[in-house]
């Protein structure tokens, strides 16, 4: 009640007796965009990630040595964070960050890939990028948690990234609970996150 008023309480807010549940219970305030789920492995096991729908089938799954071709195509059609020169990234860094230095997942919609992220079992994300014409789904929130958990899982304490200063990525990165931590000699901002 306030002012002498009562007020209903939004209808996410409220169990199907009109009481508030636990906040762990609590169902999401529903949005203007309808979403989906995307399946991702972890630990062998299918675990389900909410993105934006786009009417296509979406799966995120660990990279294979096929998907390197692919991975590369969309590292060379980012429009920012791009590679002066394609040769920069061979495909032994591909085939290290499968499974060798790393662990690699891509992100396919109609059986072909949109995104991939890759995380270093030193500690550090190499690689988080998204094809243009598929930004804005949360591909790259989704691969995000997906290399950061394994990350965890590994017993880092700290893990970090550096990106470009400037860009969406930067700003991403803020949005999701990274610190700046200073620049490297190539210019770019170094991120870290701490574990939870």
């Amino acid at each position: 009640m306030v002012n002498g008023r009562t007020h209903a309480r939004p209808p996410w807010k409220t169990d199907q007796h009109g009481q508030n549940p636990p906040s762990s219970l609590r169902a999401a305030k529903p949005r203007n965009t309808r979403t989906r789920r995307l399946r991702r492995e972890k630990n062998r096991k299918r675990v389900e990630v909410r993105v934006q729908a786009t009417g296509a089938q979406v799966n995120l799954r660990q990279a294979t040595r096929a998907d390197i071709a692919p991975m590369h195509a969309i590292r060379m059609a980012v429009r920012e964070n791009a590679l002066s020169d394609p040769r920069r990234i061979t495909e032994a860094d591909y085939l290290a960050a499968l499974d060798e230095s790393g662990r690699t997942w891509v992100v396919e919609v109609d059986g072909k890939l949109a995104a991939f992220a890759t995380g270093y079992r030193s500690g550090s994300i190499w690689a988080l990028f998204v094809h243009p014409q598929h930004e804005g789904h949360g591909y790259g929130a989704s691969l995000l948690a997906t290399a950061v958990d394994w990350l965890w899982a590994l017993g880092h304490q700290r893990i970090w990234l550096t990106t470009a200063p400037g860009t969406r990525a930067e700003r991403f990165y803020l949005a999701k609970g990274w610190k700046a931590c200073g620049v490297d000699a190539c210019g770019d901002i170094r991120f870290e996150l701490e574990r939870p």
